[in-house]
């Protein structure tokens, strides 16, 4: 039987979702978070964001022997999404412990910068100045999509075999569904950077009901600062520097035709990103 092809989750790339994460150090009092809010309340037409709603947030924590998780405190905060006929395009969270964006829109590195910069680079600065940043971290969600039987999913025509080295033969044939999680820490111009990596094989629906096998990658750099190695000058260069482990990363697990299907040479370099 011929071998069926894997496809990148949209035309020229694999990305199905970019998120941009700033944790604070310590809880941000509310009267910051509403007037951040303020402020972006006066450029969300322009950005072409959704009326704010107000959203709760619960810190937990995790005890040995008791039987359930402890809530700390709650953390109030506001979101606001720009959606498309197709869902959610964009979306803006703050709240006391931290700011988060992300969207489903991806065109280029470049771009999506940009775009982060203009929707929370106000809020950034104006937290900054009343908080420590625990840590700043970007991450990917990138997808490609078997065209046939998800048993007749072999991984090994888009991942590395030695990635694949750590499943079950069953699993190598695409007999079955399997995860692999690995992370590690990395160096980068003095800056100390935690990876996260997920492959998953999953398998879903179609809008149309028939059965698919996908294989997810999520790819995270997390830049924990030291005191005094993070100004807000500095915003940009670090995004940039998580994007480029990001991108290296997810470009040395993927097979020589994967990375040809989203535009990428070995190192990393190419259009993907």
């Amino acid at each position: 039987m011929e071998t069926l092809s894997w496809a990148p989750v949209q035309q020229r790339h694999a990305i199905e979702r970019v998120r941009f994460d700033i944790a604070f150090a310590e809880q941000i009092p509310q009267r910051v978070i509403d007037a951040v809010q303020r402020k972006f309340e006066e450029r969300r037409e322009q950005l072409r964001f959704g009326p704010v709603q107000p959203a709760e947030f619960h810190q937990v924590s995790f005890q040995v022997g008791t039987p359930a998780p402890s809530v700390l405190q709650k953390a109030g905060g506001w979101k606001s999404v720009r959606n498309a006929s197709t869902g959610t395009v964009e979306a803006l969270i703050v709240n006391q412990t931290g700011l988060a964006y992300e969207s489903t829109d991806y065109r280029t590195w470049e771009m999506a910068l940009r775009r982060f910069m203009s929707v929370a680079e106000f809020g950034v600065e104006q937290f900054a100045a009343v908080v420590d940043f625990r840590a700043l971290a970007l991450d990917y969600t990138d997808r490609f999509v078997f065209q046939g039987v998800p048993v007749e999913a072999s991984p090994e025509e888009i991942l590395d075999r030695a990635l694949l080295a750590s499943v079950s033969e069953g699993a190598r044939k695409g007999l079955y569904t399997w995860h692999v999680h690995r992370g590690w820490f990395d160096r980068l111009d003095g800056r100390t950077i935690l990876m996260n990596q997920n492959v998953d094989a999953v398998d879903g629906k179609t809008h149309t009901g028939s059965d698919v096998r996908s294989i997810q990658i999520y790819t995270r750099a997390e830049f924990r600062p030291e005191p005094n190695q993070f100004v807000t000058s500095d915003l940009e260069a670090i995004f940039d520097q998580l994007h480029t482990l990001c991108n290296e990363h997810f470009s040395s697990i993927i097979s020589e035709s994967a990375r040809s299907m989203v535009g990428m040479r070995s190192n990393g370099s190419g259009t993907h990103a």
